[in-house]
């Protein structure tokens, strides 16, 4: 990781000195530092480059367009693991109304922001809700191992035992089996 983590430091900064910071080069140098150091469980350091990613595509893309979209998801992202549940929460709503309103109900970036608004949402206890965006997820087809996650299954372990939620799960265990 070291080693990685010297090399994509040392592209985000030329890619940053010969294109600028509004390049898409660059922002993509941003999303992988970023991506690493999410693998390495660095939470705090992975934000303040999602951050940046947001605001760049924001301004340069607008609000609406597919990669800002994913900058939006990857920050809700970064803010559940970080603890900021709130803040994730509202960043995925608003990632879910773009996803729908350009992507539609049924492509599986629409579905992968739906999961995570339901993790987001059982956390504040509105599990009625989550499990209403679970139900949408899996009547999709999507089935993510993210749902199958052992800290996921204890944020909804509140929906274990109803019929619908566990034949829910059953469907994805299915599907995520299938797909191996």
């Amino acid at each position: 990781y070291e080693e990685a983590e010297a090399l994509l430091t040392e592209a985000r900064d030329g890619t940053e000195r010969v294109l600028g910071t509004a390049h898409p080069n660059y922002l993509t140098s941003l999303e992988t530092l970023g991506a690493l150091y999410l693998e390495q469980g660095k939470p705090v350091q992975a934000a303040p480059l999602f951050r940046q990613i947001l605001a760049a595509r924001r301004r340069i893309l607008g609000d609406d367009h597919p990669s800002t979209a994913i900058a939006m998801h990857n920050l809700a992202s970064v803010l559940s693991e970080l603890g900021d549940y709130d803040q994730a929460e509202v960043l995925a709503t608003e990632t879910l109304r773009v996803r729908l309103r350009t992507r539609g109900d049924e492509h599986p970036y629409t579905q992968q922001t739906r999961l995570l608004l339901a993790v987001l949402l059982a956390r504040r206890g509105a599990f009625d809700e989550a499990l209403g965006h679970i139900r949408v997820v899996v009547e999709h087809g999507y089935a993510h191992p993210y749902l199958l996650d052992e800290e996921v299954l204890e944020v909804l372990e509140p929906l274990q035992g109803r019929a619908e939620f566990d034949s829910l799960l059953a469907t994805v265990r299915r599907r995520v089996a299938a797909e191996k």
